[in-house]
């Protein structure tokens, strides 16, 4: 539901850029966070994030009161929103050259439809050890822009490229871009998963669940992927085609494991895997 934030009875005082960064808590997923910059009437700046952290750097030239207001939208469009008034002290230039990445996201293995809508295409770039996201976009779903996105960047600088989508792989890659550049393209491919699903429960006719049951998978290649049992010790988790070993564990039982083969079906798109588990005997 939407909430009315009361004004401060002082504003902030802002001097030179700034980063925004929205916290944002909701029951179903998060789609996009709108940062909306205005003065009286008129919208001056508006930037829509799709990938936690949720932030946006203001660094406009400007002198006077403004109004940010943070706009967080769910998966079915349920929206809440938080504002702050504020007085901008900042006549810095900023620089209007930028770098404009686009590109399209593709199913590695589809010829016809092979643009994948929906994916978010994330900028990082690094600080120190760490890497900070500063952009990203989200592919479009219609017939026009379907798979299509585009970054706006500061050029000269060196970024790391992060693609995810709902039953893909997520893939990234390192570029460059030159002080004089003003577009690139940068198309991305990847590999569909398959959704691995199943209950941990009780050994018994009831076959009550149980929560917080550690799960590791690790494929024939040796990567290892973690989840955790939820509600009702349901389990969900996305796996490339190939050969599996799932361990679980859970406080209390006797560790158990299963072999899997992930693979395409014609009918049905998850493999359902379900375990029971035995008490564990207690030690005298």
């Amino acid at each position: 539901n939407d909430r009315e934030i009361p004004f401060p009875i002082i504003r902030p005082l802002v001097f030179g850029a700034i980063t925004i960064e929205a916290n944002v808590t909701a029951d179903a997923p998060v789609h996009k966070v709108d940062f909306i910059i205005t003065k009286g009437e008129e919208e001056i700046k508006n930037y829509t994030d799709y990938s936690a952290p949720y932030r946006f750097i203001l660094n406009k030239r400007g002198f006077g009161i403004y109004t940010v207001t943070v706009r967080a939208y769910d998966v079915y469009d349920h929206s809440a929103e938080d504002n702050i008034s504020i007085f901008m002290f900042n006549f810095h230039r900023t620089s209007k050259n930028v770098t404009v990445v686009s590109g399209v996201v593709y199913d590695y293995n589809k010829l016809i439809n092979a643009k994948i809508g929906g994916a978010v295409v994330t900028a990082y770039k690094e600080n120190g050890s760490e890497l900070v996201k500063v952009y990203s976009d989200k592919t479009g779903h219609f017939l026009f822009n379907k798979g299509k996105y585009k970054l706006r960047l500061e050029p000269g600088c060196e970024y790391y490229i992060e693609v995810s989508a709902k039953g893909y792989e997520t893939v990234g890659r390192y570029i460059s871009t030159a002080n004089n550049e003003t577009t690139r393209v940068e198309n991305f491919y990847l590999n569909e998963t398959i959704l691995v699903k199943g209950k941990i429960m009780k050994s018994g006719l009831l076959g009550r669940g149980i929560r917080g049951a550690n799960i590791t998978i690790i494929g024939e290649d040796g990567k290892i992927y973690n989840t955790t049992s939820g509600l009702f010790g349901k389990y969900s988790i996305y796996l490339l085609p190939g050969n599996y070993t799932i361990y679980v564990h859970a406080d209390g039982y006797n560790d158990t494991h299963k072999d899997i083969t992930v693979e395409h079906k014609l009918i049905g798109k998850s493999i359902k895997v379900n375990f029971k588990l035995e008490a564990a005997e207690e030690s005298s």
